[in-house]
Formats: C-alpha cells, structure tokens, sequence
C-alpha cells in the first residue's frame, strides 16, 4: 500500500485482518461444536475482562512517553504483568483439576494463555503509537487478523476443539509481533533520551486498571454470565451473536480508534490542545459505521442465520435485533475509551462503570438465575448496556470539550510556564531563611481576583526574603514548577478533581511538605483553604483572607466549621472594611474581632504604572474602558445606558472598550445594538496578560458601576481591576456598593455612583467627558493615591511581623 497514507494503512490493514475473521466465522460454526466453541467463548471473554491486569494498560499510556528509558521500564512492567497472570491462571487451574473440575480448569488455562496473547499485541500497539510507526501498526493488524483466521480454519480441521482455537491465536499473535516489530526496531532506536519523570505513578495505575476492569468485565459478562447461569450453549448463542455485531465493525473501527487516540496525544504534547476538535471526525465516523452495522444486525442478520450458520443456530434470529442497539453503541463508546484514559477521565469512568457494574452484570445474573430464560436475560442486559454506553460517551466527549477549552484559553502561559516545572520540588532553604505555606485554591493561569491575589502574595514574600511553598489547583500539569518571576517560589499543582477529592488531595500534599520541611507561616487564601492548615498545622502561625464573597455562601452545614476557621487563625486579612463587615455579620454576635486586619490588596502592574505617561488633557475621542468578568453585579448594561444618552451631547467622540469575557457579552452586544452604539462599542473578550498595560495606558475613564444585584450572595470585596486603572491615571467611575467605595474618594480622585441610578451614573460621565481638566485633576490624585496606597508588601506586613528574624 505505497500510495495511501499511514493512517489509512492502518484502518485498510484493520479491515482486511477482521474480515477474514469474519469469513472464517461459517466455517468455524459447522466444524465446531457448540459447546465448545462456547468454551472457547468463555475463555475469551475472561480473557479480555482481565486484558487491563495483563497489561496494566501500559498501552493506553506508551503514546505520551518521550523518554526511551522510561519507555522499556513500562514495557517490561505490562509484560511481566501478563506473565503473571497466565501464572495465577495457571496455579487455580491445577487446584481445579485436583478437585476434579476438569471443565472450569481447562477454561482458565486457555484463558490464561489468551490473556498473554492479547496483551502482547496491545503493548506493542501503544509501543508503534508511540514512535509514530503506523506502518508497523498496520502489519500487526493484517497478520493478526489473517494468521489468526486461517490458522483457526485449519487446525479445527484436525481438532475441532477449543484448545486448537487457543492454539491458533497465540501462533498468530507470536507471527504478527515478530513481524512488526522487525519493521519497527530500527526506527525504536532513533528515538532520543533524555530525562523524564515517570508519568504512570501507582495512583493512575490503580485508578486506570479499576477502570478498564470494570469496562471490560461488563462487556464480556453477556457471555459469562449467561455461559454460567444456562450453560455453555447459552454462552455459545451470546458469543456468536456478540461476535457477528463487533467482527464486521472491528474491520473499520479498531484502526480509526488507534488514529483517534494518536491525534488526541499529539494535540496534547505540541500544545495546540484542540482536543476535541481532533476527536469530532473519528467520533462521526465511528457513529456512521455503528447505525449501519446497528441496522444490519437487527434486520438483515437474522435473515441469513441459517443459511450461513446451520439450523443449530436458529435462536440467533431472536437474539440479534435485541442485541443490535447496545453492541452498536458499544462500537463507538469502547473504541473511545483509550481517549478517554488519555484525557486523564478514568476517575469520573471509574465511579460510571461501578454504577454500570450494578446495572448491567448484577441486573443480568439476576434475570438469568430468577427466570432461566435467555431472550429475558439478554433484553435485560441490551437495555441496561444502551444507557451504560450512552453516558459512558458522554462522559469522555464533554472531557475532551473541558480539555480543549482549558488548553486553548491558557496554552500560552502554559507554554511560559513549563520549562520551570521541578519533579523534585522546592530546593532546601538557606540559613536563617523562614519558609511559608501558601494553600490557595486557585492559581494563574486561572482567572479571577483569588488567582491573582494568591501569586501576587506569594512573591511579596520572596521578595521579603522568604521561601515560599504554594500548594494549589491549577490549570497546568500536575507536579512541582518554579515561579518565572520569582524563583523562590516553589508551586505544587496536586491536579484536577472534584471538591472532595481536591480537598483530600491538599491534605496529602500539605501533610507530606509539613513532615519533610520546617515551615514558620502559613497563609491559607480562602477560609476552605485555611481549613487544611487547621487541620495539619495547628502549632503554626496560620494566616487567611476573605475576600467577600466567600462569607455570604457558606452552607449551613459548614458554618460551625467557617466560624471556628476564622476564630482558631492568627490573623484574618479582609481585603476591605465592607468585606470585613460582612464577615463579621456571619459570625456570631460575640465574636471576637481583635485578629483581623483590613489589609487593602495590591497593584497587578506597578512597574509599569509608574512608568506610564500621563494622557493630553484634549483627546478624541474619549477612551472609556471596562475590565471585568461579564456578571450582572458588575452592570456593565448602566456603562452602556449611560454613554448612549451622552453620545449626542458630547463635546467630543466617544470611544467604549469592554474587556473581559463572561454570561452576560451576547446580551450586552445586543444592548449596544438596540441603543445605536455598536459603531463606538468595542467588545474585546478575554484579554491577555501582556496586553492589559496598554488598555489601561490609552484609556482615559475606567468606569465600573457595580451593584449587588444580580447574583444573590454575591459581593465585591476590592477590585483590583480599579485599583489598576486608578494607578495608570484613569478616573474612575465606581459604584458605591462594598469594597471599591474605600479605593476612591468621590470628588478628590475619582466618582462614586448608585450604580442602580442610572441619572447618577450618566451625570459622573458626562461631567467627566465633557470636563478635560476635571478629568486630568482626578485621574493625577487617582494614579498618586492608589500607588501610595495599595502594595503587595504592605499587605503582608502584618504576616511578615509573625516570621522569625534573621539570626533567631
């Protein structure tokens, strides 16, 4: 095959192994007898359903090692773990035969046998993935297929038993990893070395063993199963039936699996992260080639059951249509399972497939025990197998959503941030050098204030003369990195997960740094956060922040909790006095208040504030901007309200950037539409980090009317948005409602306003627009107030006092 491409060379060659053993299919049901090709059946599915054991799903991982040494280490792991499982096969056949149970020993020795067979050919198929070696893929898909179906035929000539079954397989299995691998050995060697940590820790392993055990013991309990409760014949029926539906699928859909797999890992590893967009093609594909094989199996089949197989196997007429809906899911959802292993889903695939595990294997057993009936059990499973498969996709297509979204939004920060990961983690501290813990929940490259106040703390105090160890939950890849700006910033990513085990996990890795380094503060960002600190470093002196929000949404069935958090601390750092007042209103009526301090945030861009020119007084048109998250409390709608009524009165041109994503751009857009500013109205959405000074450098008005309204308990504690705008000599328009009202002093610096008055907030506009040097005065007082006021080393200073000095 010269002319086609690697990937077609590998699903052509997929096609033509699967398709001769689908012809050999006839053959094999007249020569073999039922029951024991139904001993065989049973063989194969223990087989598979213990394929995740024989190969500790080594080939589910070999595609994103780089490293050959770390390589040949899973290599040898998967095959030693085959090994052992044709040992342990072994072992409990013998105590079997002893016993005297001849029939269940044989089943488990070719099972065993089996099971090493095809955990050969999977390994070394995540080996060819992960060279980039379709070429030698494609050879071990067409003699698998082909040896396997013609050494079959042959040997049951002579046998006509299940063990000469087994016997063809491994013989054919041996020739097509001998094959392959002769054309893949030179280009294994020109893979380069260098050093990388290993990525399949004991954890994945477990969960990602867990996972594909459940996925393949619930596949192949509808041989098992009914094989155990009615007998081999039973098994037998399944087995064909099961057989008929995935052998003319798997010519097809086991190549465009491993090509979906393969373009999903690379998106990954150059970056790009267009996970899903990669992924959309093979999944419409797989879905075509299910209805149709689907439709087929239920009404074309069952027509040509006898004439093919024999009148033995006339129940398949019944079985088949029932069957056809869950097999033909199962094309697409199994075949996408390795995807989704690579997406790092097998934790939310493990809690399904339990579920799954209970519906589907439990419900069917039941059915077979209480009525002994084949077509009830296999109705049964079909039904409980289509939704199982149903939410299985779903879970694996919305990861690969999740992922590409995550990527693409933070690729480029992902990018500045990975050749300072460290799989050590943070270097020993020097002599007399203090050491604080900073537990923070969100992190750059995440958005929003937390994130930003948790890296902008931990490098004030690295720039205070301390190590800083921030554990956290971030967007990037798990495991230790170091701070580009400051390099005494040692950060642990302990990776994704839900609320629970996000927590579980700060636990674990806050309790193994406590042990292994002597810590003198922890700052906890967040009062969840400062709940881990509680927990594991009570002796210590423990900081936390609240921010504002956070204290009017805490659940009643944790408020004993939240209040014992704030007591039990050192300190409280409220960013504002609203925000503090608002806490205080959630603690109990005689709460003591005498450890809080109300520490004002920082300025995100200093530097570059005091470098910034001061704007002309006469500018045209006037740049008015908004930076903030598109949220109803933020009320951007009343920015817009406003400038429409102004536009026509005004002196000059008008000019309104939005920068900023969130719920609300559509209707915002269509609001600028329908008031006839659209022509004047820019919305920039998600704004880089880079980009940010110039906004606020070329802009003349921030204006921010924000309210409570809108999202319940919400609240704004700072907003260091203003306080940035106010520090590159914007002036400020802000609303009076919590914590911003303290950044500005209205008249002196900058406007207040009820954001719900809309006459109000017009009337600062226009007074702002239409007065230059009343615009210029303010926004001078706006610049010098907020670079006197707000510092990151002022608002740590309380915390600094806590640390040991140098010498002590």
């Amino acid at each position: 095959m010269p002319s086609l491409t690697p990937q077609r060379r590998v699903v052509i060659a997929q096609a033509i192994g699967q398709g001769s053993v689908l012809l050999a299919t006839p053959l094999l049901s007249r020569i073999v007898p039922v029951a024991e090709l139904g001993t065989y059946q049973i063989a194969l599915a223990l087989a598979l359903a213990v394929q995740p054991l024989a190969t500790l799903r080594v080939d589910f991982v070999l595609p994103g090692v780089q490293d050959d040494g770390v390589a040949r280490r899973l290599l040898r792991l998967g095959h030693a773990a085959g090994w052992l499982v044709l040992v342990v096969a072994s072992l409990v056949a013998a105590a079997l035969l002893l016993s005297g149970n001849v029939v269940t020993a044989e089943i488990l020795v070719h099972a065993g046998v089996l099971a090493v067979a095809y955990s050969w050919l999977a390994i070394d198929g995540g080996r060819f993935l992960r060279t980039q070696d379709l070429s030698a893929l494609a050879i071990r898909n067409l003699v698998s297929g082909l040896a396997a179906s013609l050494l079959q035929c042959v040997f049951v000539i002579f046998s006509p038993t299940a063990a000469a079954l087994t016997c063809a397989i491994v013989i054919a299995r041996l020739l097509a990893v001998a094959l392959s691998r002769r054309k893949a050995s030179k280009q294994v060697r020109k893979q380069s070395s260098w050093n990388e940590e290993n990525p399949y820790t004991l954890q994945r392993i477990v969960t990602t063993v867990s996972t594909s055990l459940l996925d393949t013991a619930i596949l192949q309990s509808f041989v098992v199963i009914p094989g155990a409760t009615l007998g081999p014949v039973a098994a037998g029926f399944t087995g064909m039936s099961q057989r008929i539906t995935t052998s003319p699928a798997s010519l097809v859909v086991g190549g465009i699996g491993q090509i979906a797999q393969a373009r999903v890992a690379a998106e990954i590893h150059t970056g790009e992260g267009r996970v899903f967009t990669a992924l959309k093609p093979m999944l419409l594909r797989l879905a075509g080639v299910a209805c149709v094989i689907g439709l087929a199996v239920a009404f074309v089949a069952p027509l040509l059951v006898v004439p093919i197989l024999g009148p033995s196997w006339l129940p398949l007429q019944q079985l088949l249509p029932i069957t056809a809906p869950a097999l033909a899911l199962q094309l697409v959802s199994l075949t996408l399972v390795p995807v989704g292993m690579v997406l790092r889903a097998e934790r939310s695939l493990l809690t399904l497939n339990v579920v799954r595990l209970v519906l589907i294997a439990g419900g069917t057993a039941a059915s077979a025990v209480l009525t002994q009936d084949l077509i009830f059990t296999v109705t049964w499973w079909s039904v409980s197998t289509t939704a199982g498969y149903s939410a299985q996709l779903l879970v694996i297509t919305r990861k690969a959503i999740q992922w590409e979204r995550h990527m693409v939004a933070n690729s480029a920060s992902t990018q500045n941030t990975a050749p300072n990961t460290s799989a050590t983690g943070p270097h020993p501290a020097v002599k007399d050098q203090p050491t604080v813990l900073l537990l923070a929940k969100r992190f750059p490259p995440a958005a929003g204030g937390v994130a930003q106040y948790s890296i902008q703390v931990a490098r004030a105090y690295a720039r205070r003369g301390s190590r800083v160890i921030a554990v956290t939950q971030a967007l990037t890849a798990p495991g230790w990195k170091i701070d580009d700006d400051q390099s005494e910033v040692h950060i642990l990513n302990v990776g994704k997960g839900s609320q629970i085990i996000a927590f579980l996990k700060f636990l674990v890795a806050t309790a193994r740094i406590l042990r292994q380094q002597q810590v003198q503060l922890v700052h906890a960002t967040t009062w969840k956060m400062a709940l881990v600190a509680r927990v594991l470093a009570r002796n210590t002196p423990r900081i936390v922040t609240v921010h504002g929000r956070e204290a009017l949404n805490v659940p009643r069935i944790v408020r004993r909790v939240f209040e014992g958090t704030l007591q039990d601390a050192d300190l409280v750092f409220a960013v504002s006095q609203a925000t503090k007042d608002v806490a205080l209103a959630q603690l109990p009526p005689d709460s003591p208040d005498d450890n809080w301090r109300v520490q004002y945030n920082g300025l995100s861009l200093p530097v570059e504030a005091k470098a910034s020119a001061n704007r002309p007084v006469e500018v045209s048109p006037v740049e008015i901007l908004s930076l903030c998250r598109l949220v109803p409390r933020k009320n951007v709608a009343a920015a817009l309200r406003a400038m429409a009524r102004i536009r026509q009165t005004a002196n000059v041109d008008l000019h309104f950037r939005i920068a900023g994503a969130g719920p609300e751009r559509g209707s915002l857009e269509k609001l600028a539409e329908e008031l006839g500013i659209s022509d004047v109205v820019d919305f920039l959405g998600f704004v880089d980090d880079a980009d940010v000074p110039d906004l606020y450098a070329t802009s003349d008005i921030f204006i921010h009317p924000h309210t409570h309204v809108g999202e319940g308990n919400d609240f704004e504690g700072f907003g260091i948005t203003i306080a940035d705008a106010m520090s590159f000599g914007c002036t400020p328009i802000v609303g009076r409602a919590g914590g911003p009202a303290e950044l500005v002093t209205d008249g002196i610096d900058g406007r207040l306003v009820d954001g719900l008055d809309l006459d109000e907030v017009t009337a600062a506009l226009a007074e702002l627009v239409d007065d230059p040097a009343l615009r210029a005065r303010l926004g001078t007082a706006a610049k010098r107030s907020a670079l006197e006021r707000f510092s990151w080393d002022k608002h740590i200073q309380p915390a600094v006092a806590l640390l040991p000095r140098s010498g002590s």
